[in-house]
């Protein structure tokens, strides 16, 4: 069965209050009214699906209420914040009703955020179509779309450690020059001083950056049916059955991340997104090959 979900940034507290506010500003409206029968067949119709959806109303300046109440967006209630997965909508012009779904390939619609539609005037067959290409996001998609919201968290962490002498923007002259001052070496000129102050943090750079360039890995809890762990950047995925499953060297990065809050970095860890996706950082490809070679025999 649907669940309704009270748009963002808007002023009501309860279903029933939204509803009563909605009802008293578009009664007379001739979209609402067409609109109306579809969210009650909708309903109805969902009763019968395994799976539950989620929907609520497009936001719109247009009107007191702030919500379009031509436009309902369906999503999934393991990911509510993510691009719906359907939209139905009620154009006026051509009184019709518009389905859009995601994985839709309706060649003669048109595109809705990156989906067709096909159209139709009768609301059950709408809401027929909708149900017949729903489909949910699966794990994997969902860390795929979190890659780059974990990536910029790894930047940012790297790019804290400013080291602005040239000097140390190689490191085979970080090296050279940690060599020198273990040896007691002492320099005569400014550039030089400023840079061996500079030394520990080029090193830290340095460090993070290694860091950086080793493998990001996303553990990815299915409901009620384990883990799905995946490397950034690729397809392939492997399942467990419980996180004691996971090699060790992710396990341990997994079990801080899983506890933290949603958008939460732990440097040298990985990243916790706000749809539960673990991304663990500075997986060395080694340990990654040996992952794949105890999943592939």
């Amino acid at each position: 069965m649907l669940k309704f979900i009270i748009p963002d940034d808007t002023k009501y507290q309860t279903e029933e209050e939204f509803w009563e506010a909605l009802d008293a500003e578009l009664a007379e409206d001739r979209t609402y009214k067409t609109i109306k029968p579809l969210i009650i067949t909708v309903k109805e119709a969902h009763r019968s699906m395994r799976q539950v959806i989620h929907y609520t109303f497009e936001k719109s300046a247009f009107n007191k209420m702030g919500v379009d109440a031509r436009k309902l967006l369906f999503l999934d209630p393991a990911y509510p914040d993510r691009k719906p997965i359907g939209v139905v909508t009620y154009v006026g012009y051509t009184d019709r009703y518009e389905i859009y779904n995601r994985n839709s390939t309706v060649s003669r619609g048109d595109r809705y955020k990156g989906m067709w539609a096909d159209r139709t005037k009768d609301i059950k067959k709408a809401v027929s179509i909708f149900k017949k290409q729903v489909t949910l996001y699966e794990e994997e998609e969902v860390a795929s779309l979190s890659d780059g919201e974990a990536r910029e968290a790894m930047i940012s962490w790297v790019s804290e450690i400013n080291v602005p002498s040239s000097l140390l923007q190689n490191i085979d002259h970080v090296e050279e020059l940690s060599n020198l001052v273990q040896q007691g070496v002492t320099f005569k000129t400014g550039t030089y001083r400023n840079a061996v102050e500079q030394l520990p943090n080029a090193i830290e750079k340095f460090r993070r950056r290694d860091i950086a360039n080793h493998e990001m890995v996303y553990v990815a809890e299915i409901k009620n049916s384990g883990l799905v762990v995946g490397r950034r950047g690729t397809d392939a995925v492997y399942k467990y059955e419980s996180p004691e499953q996971l090699p060790a060297s992710i396990l341990g990065k997994f079990s801080l991340l899983r506890i933290m809050p949603p958008s939460t970095h732990l440097p040298e860890v990985g990243y916790r997104t706000a749809d539960g996706v673990s991304w663990i950082f500075g997986v060395e490809r080694q340990e990654w090959e040996q992952l794949v070679a105890s999943k592939s025999s």
